[in-house]
């Protein structure tokens, strides 16, 4: 700061004298950087050793004797530097692609006041690298970043000049920066099953600690799990190995990485060639001789796209239509070799070689026959059978035919059907099995050479049927003998006959029953001296190992018993009816001997089928329904069911409300 010394003189003016200072009026003493001296009777000195912005002001010397008073005065002007309010971007790193800003204040100090910022000492251009700057007043600047990014990491400092001086104020930028990964792939070549393959994952930016992980096909790769080694190189470098790749190693590799800024991810695909595998296959053990029928079928499972695959005999190419060969390539896996007629230059080893660009696998078979069969499990009578019969053997033409317990079977009848599959092969198929398609089936093969031939048992189950029975038209009489037979003409023996009377079981001896097995099919039921128990529903119930069958009659019994009958309770419903509707109702007597008289009333008068659009149907022994086609104001009232046999009589009651504007009498 600057030093400044006024001199006050009193030139004229007789002693002794007073001399002092005042500023802007008020008497000044050594004080608050101001010193005060007299040097002589005649002068004294004012000295400011350094000036400050509060030493501005007027300033006047009052010298003062007997003779009266002088004054002079002077102003002092100062130049007032600037000073910076302070300002931060604060204690936690800002993201990258957030938003930060400062505003530099100038607390005091002379204008006109230049303001500047700069970045790492750079100075900062207005609308540069993403930084605006606005001045608001003559005293604040604004500085702000809209997107943050890594290069505004660093000491922001705003500096403000005057013609008094300078100053400046400093804060850090603190930049979170995402990771980024260096590409990398794993070229355009696909591997091999059993190769080595390694890659590094090098993040190039991004603040520290880094997370580094490994995904294949969005699953998290484990270190020393399915074949993976991971190795973290450096912070920023992780390695993974495969020491041994197989099919599962195929697939999109990420590569992940992450810190507090972000994360990043990196995907490369690696492609992996699976070698062929071929499911074996077999010629049977026999010992073909010439003339024989050959075919096998070569499956290649698993295996990248594309493949070949070949056939060899004893290590020579096969190449079809060429010696008898016929190859047939199903599809891109599957190749099938035929030989119609074989010959002494057909015997060795054959051979199926699958190869594509990850290797080659080959299997070697003989040849093999199987008999035909028709299973180990019975079928069900309405279920579907085949059998397929192959004579890999013989000079040709070759007739082929079947029969059933030595009974020739013939194409299309009795639920057959034959077909010729091919020259050396017979198809047999029943589409619904009956009881007569039980037996032994035989495949007879015959050429000019001679016949050969091959026997199968076909077990059919076959459910019991029962013959219908009754215990007669007329109605019983109590102390009367009555007898059934129940016959079971078809089921798979052993069947099981047994009896129910109202659904309780019929036991041989108890309450007058008697049952006897006459055969294995038939079972008789018979009761001496019939009683009011008798009377009833009788079932008889086979069963076999194929399923089970019923048959049930009704035994009415009439006796001394004198039984009353009994009416069921009936309603037409909660609701009243409307004119126009249909009503009907059932009258049921569930007791009482037959035979039984059921006849209704309406209001006390008699209702007769056929008047007044009433309709009654006796639907059977014990029910009589009561039906009205178009209800009438005079249908409404309380109807009555009566029932009466020997015994007496029954009755029930139910109320028919109508709605209707008018009310007519029964016509009778």
């Amino acid at each position: 700061m600057d030093m400044v010394s006024a001199y006050c003189t009193v030139n004229k003016g007789d002693l002794p004298m007073d001399i002092h200072w005042t500023k802007n009026g008020g008497r000044l003493f050594t004080n608050d950087g101001i010193v005060v001296t007299r040097n002589s009777p005649r002068i004294s000195v004012l000295s400011i050793e350094s000036v400050r912005a509060r030493h501005s002001g007027n300033y006047s010397c009052v010298a003062t004797n007997n003779a009266g008073v002088t004054t002079h005065w002077a102003i002092l002007a100062i130049n007032v530097p600037p000073q910076i309010i302070p300002f931060a971007f604060g204690e936690e790193p800002v993201n990258t692609g957030e938003n930060a800003g400062l505003q530099c204040m100038i607390q005091k100090g002379d204008i006109p006041i230049n303001i500047k910022w700069t970045l790492n000492s750079r100075p900062i251009v207005n609308g540069e690298e993403g930084i605006t700057i606005l001045k608001l007043s003559p005293k604040t600047s604004i500085l702000n970043i809209a997107t943050v990014a890594e290069y505004h990491r660093g000491l922001f400092k705003c500096i403000a000049e005057n013609k008094a001086g300078s100053a400046f104020h400093s804060s850090e930028l603190k930049v979170n920066v995402p990771p980024q990964i260096m590409t990398f792939f794993f070229g355009d070549e696909a591997l091999n099953v059993g190769d080595m393959f390694g890659a590094q994952c090098m993040v190039s930016k991004g603040d520290l600690p880094l997370n580094i992980h490994w995904t294949l096909n969005s699953q998290p790769i484990v270190n020393g799990e399915d074949g993976f080694s991971l190795l973290r190189l450096n912070p920023r470098t992780s390695s993974l190995n495969i020491n041994f790749l197989e099919s599962k190693h195929r697939g999109l590799y990420q590569c992940i990485a992450n810190n507090k800024a972000g994360f990043t991810i990196h995907s490369a695909n690696l492609k992996v060639n699976v070698p062929p595998q071929v499911v074996p296959f077999g010629f049977g053990q026999e010992i073909y001789n010439v003339g024989d029928i050959l075919s096998t079928t070569c499956v290649v499972l698993k295996g990248d796209f594309p493949l070949d695959i070949y056939w060899t005999l004893n290590a020579e190419p096969i190449t079809t239509g060429l010696d008898g060969f016929s190859l047939i390539k199903l599809n891109a896996r599957t190749s099938i070799l035929n030989v119609d007629y074989l010959e002494a230059k057909h015997r060795g080893i054959y051979r199926c070689l699958a190869i594509n660009l990850a290797g080659l696998a080959e299997y070697a078979a003989e040849l093999q026959i199987s008999p035909f069969d028709f299973g180990e499990e019975t079928l069900n009578r309405g279920e579907v059978a085949s059998v397929t019969c192959m004579v890999p053997k013989g000079d040709l033409p070759i007739d082929i035919y079947w029969s059933l317990n030595s009974a020739l079977i013939v194409n299309g009848e009795n639920g057959f059907n034959v077909f010729k599959m091919n020259k050396r092969t017979s198809s047999l198929n029943i589409e619904s099995l009956e009881a007569f398609h039980r037996g032994t089936y035989k495949c007879i093969a015959n050429n000019s050479a001679g016949f050969a031939e091959y026997v199968a048992v076909l077990e059919v189950n076959v459910p019991p049927q029962i013959q219908p029975f009754t215990f007669g038209d007329e109605t019983a009489n109590m102390g009367e003998i009555a007898g059934v037979f129940c016959m079971v003409p078809k089921g798979d023996l052993p069947l099981e006959i047994r009896w129910t009377l109202n659904s309780a079981p019929v036991i041989n001896g108890e309450h007058r029953f008697t049952l006897q097995r006459m055969n294995p099919r038939t079972s008789s039921l018979s009761i001496d001296s019939l009683e009011a128990h008798h009377r009833g529903l009788y079932k008889c119930l086979a069963v076999n190992k194929a399923g089970i069958a019923e048959y049930s009659a009704e035994l009415v019994v009439n006796g001394w018993s004198n039984v009353p009958p009994q009416v069921l309770p009936f309603s037409f419903g909660e609701d009243t009816a409307d004119m126009g509707e249909v009503a009907s109702v059932n009258c049921v007597v569930p007791k009482g001997d037959l035979p039984l008289e059921i006849r209704w009333s309406l209001n006390l008068s008699p209702v007769v089928s056929g008047e007044n659009n009433f309709n009654v149907v006796r639907l059977n022994k014990r029910t009589s329904s009561l039906n009205i086609d178009s209800l009438m104001a005079v249908h409404r009232g309380i109807y009555k069911c009566i029932a009466s046999n020997k015994a007496g009589s029954s009755e029930y009651t139910a109320e028919l409300q109508v709605n209707g504007w008018c009310q007519t009498s029964l016509t009778t």
